[in-house]
């Protein structure tokens, strides 16, 4: 019990006993004199059952003594503490075995001036926590972050994969999602930035794109760094104006990229197998949804 909750009962005990003991004890005359037995009795019923009823309730709310979760970490492990860096520095971060409300719990934080909500280090701490665990012997909290892990969810996510003959049939039906599933399983990869031409439709893997044409340096939400220095990415991008955006472009490439992509079974864009004047309808589809998703979470 914390230190407040303990602090409220004793408040509540205190002044229960100081309401009754002037009830019953104290010389006002026009209470009739009480019995012992009275006493009892009347403490037992406007007190004791009340409170009794008062924690069966709160441990009602709470979810119940036979709901608490247990520790799974051993109480042999308190005090368990190792620094993990994560950056070139040294700076990263420390986990730590120390008590908790139900038991040992496992915690870590971060050096200042680590970043804690960057994705990199969120996969870094669970994968240093997976590492740590499986050495203590402990039930693994992040299993993805273990390669064991990441390859049963990725034959799991092989097995649920419907097939080609599948989606082929869901399509002809008219399920859009389907074709577009459809378009990522079976277009073309494009391995060249020759094959890229001006105002055509491609398959993006996470969307459809219109190429729009290419640039030199870096740009990024319409500024445009010409100079290319000071890690503005210098180089030759590829631009795409995508269906789920409201911005003129949504996805940029660089050469290497489409082509290391289509070379490792990744492809970044693929040819639609389809005319451009489906591909055309579906991107138009595809950015109305978009709007309207926008416009629903806007008004919230």
């Amino acid at each position: 019990m914390s230190v407040g909750k303990a602090a409220r009962s004793l408040l509540v005990l205190v002044g229960a006993i100081a309401v009754w003991a002037v009830l019953f004890f104290a010389p006002i005359p026009f209470m009739p004199e009480t019995s012992g037995f009275g006493v009892i009795s009347a403490l037992i019923a406007f007190f004791a059952l009340p409170a009794f009823a008062l924690k069966q309730t709160t441990a009602w709310r709470e979810g119940g003594p036979a709901q608490t979760p247990s520790s799974g970490v051993p109480s042999r492990l308190l005090g368990f503490s190792r620094h993990v860096p994560l950056l070139s520095d040294g700076r990263g971060v420390t986990y730590r075995i120390a008590k908790g409300p139900h038991g040992p719990r496992f915690t870590w934080s971060f050096d200042a001036g680590v970043q804690a909500d960057d994705l990199s280090i969120t996969t870094l701490v669970r994968e240093n926590r997976a590492r740590i665990e499986a050495e203590l012997g402990l039930p693994i909290s992040f299993p993805n972050a273990t390669p064991e892990g990441s390859a049963e969810v990725r034959r799991r996510s092989e097995a649920s994969r419907p097939s080609v003959e599948q989606l082929e049939e869901a399509a002809a039906g008219g399920d859009q999602r389907a074709m577009f599933q459809l378009w990522g399983r079976t277009g073309t990869p494009v391995t060249d930035e020759s094959q890229l031409k001006v105002g055509t439709y491609y398959h993006l893997g996470f969307d459809i794109g219109r190429y729009i044409g290419s640039f030199e340096g870096c740009k990024w939400l319409g500024t445009e760094f010409e100079d290319a220095e000071d890690g503005n990415m210098p180089g030759i991008w590829h631009e795409f104006e995508v269906a789920e955006s409201t911005m003129k472009a949504g996805a940029r490439y660089q050469a290497d990229e489409i082509a290391s992509g289509a070379a490792e079974g990744d492809p970044l864009v693929r040819l639609i197998p389809a005319s451009q004047d489906a591909a055309e309808r579906a991107y138009r589809d595809r950015h109305a949804a978009h709007l309207a998703w926008e416009a629903r979470r806007r008004s919230r």
